[in-house]
């Protein structure tokens, strides 16, 4: 019976653990994709208009993934709402990426 008891404080230490740590490091990796976003935005581009096309729309790629995964945390209307605002920006980012791009061949 106290081996049994022993085993099932563990078990359950182990599980509060898990818990713990998961969310952390979930946030460690959406911290990293924003930083890699700012680093990225303080750099400055000396590729083709094509190339950096490409390297702009993949930022708003990445930016919606972070706008949509906050947006997971919300429940009913507000998360769709959220949803929603967050397709909208995407389609706004792109937008204003051909136009810095087109600004390049000029």
């Amino acid at each position: 019976m106290k081996k049994l008891t022993h085993q099932m404080l563990c078990t359950t230490l182990g599980f509060i653990l898990c818990v713990q740590l998961v969310p952390g490091m979930a946030g460690n990796s959406q911290d990293s994709a924003e930083r890699a976003v700012e680093a990225r935005q303080h750099q400055e581009d000396t590729s083709s208009p094509k190339d950096y096309y490409q390297t702009l729309k993949k930022e708003a790629g990445a930016a919606l993934q972070i706008n949509l995964r906050e947006c997971k945390a919300m429940k009913g209307k507000s998360r769709t709402t959220c949803e929603k605002e967050a397709r909208e920006v995407y389609k706004q980012d792109l937008i204003d990426a051909k136009e810095k791009s087109q600004e390049m061949r000029q």
